[in-house]
């Protein structure tokens, strides 16, 4: 998802994009959390896979690139997956790694989520997608980032 701004271009990686579909279709058709658990692990495996890896880091490279080459600033927020943070966080590494790498700002907002419960958040029981207190503070960290 990207956004643009007068001051440059926000990049908002959401690690947990395909993940999502997986829960989402657990939550309505499976209970076992276990099976979930099983298929996040192999999403996270896919990504070690060297040649899945190396797809990922080009298309990554190429927004760095792109912004590089049009004078544009960009941050990158880095989303994990919310239900299964600690699982998802060897992804969360290798994509804050690659734009680190090019110097380009990164928010892993991992630390502003951890031992917050489920429920403030998540958008709701069956929604995994990021609550508007989680909203409220990539702004507040985005904010402190690119103001003068």
């Amino acid at each position: 998802m990207f956004y643009w701004f007068g001051f440059g271009l926000i990049l908002i990686i959401g690690v947990g994009f395909l993940i999502v579909l997986l829960y989402a279709i657990w939550v309505r058709w499976s209970d076992p959390q276990d099976k979930t658990r099983s298929r996040l692990q192999n999403l996270v495996l896919a990504l070690f896979d060297p040649e899945a890896w190396a797809m990922h880091r080009h298309d990554l490279l190429a927004i760095a690139e792109y912004a590089k080459n049009e004078n544009i600033q960009l941050i990158v927020v880095i989303i994990p997956h919310l239900i299964f943070t600690k699982q998802s966080a060897p992804i969360v590494k290798r994509v804050s790694e690659v734009f680190q790498a090019e110097g380009v700002p990164t928010l892993d907002i991992t630390e502003l989520i951890q031992g917050e419960p489920r429920s403030t958040i998540l958008a709701g029981r069956v929604d995994p997608h990021a609550s508007e207190l989680v909203h409220q503070r990539i702004a507040e960290r985005l904010y402190h980032m690119i103001r003068p």
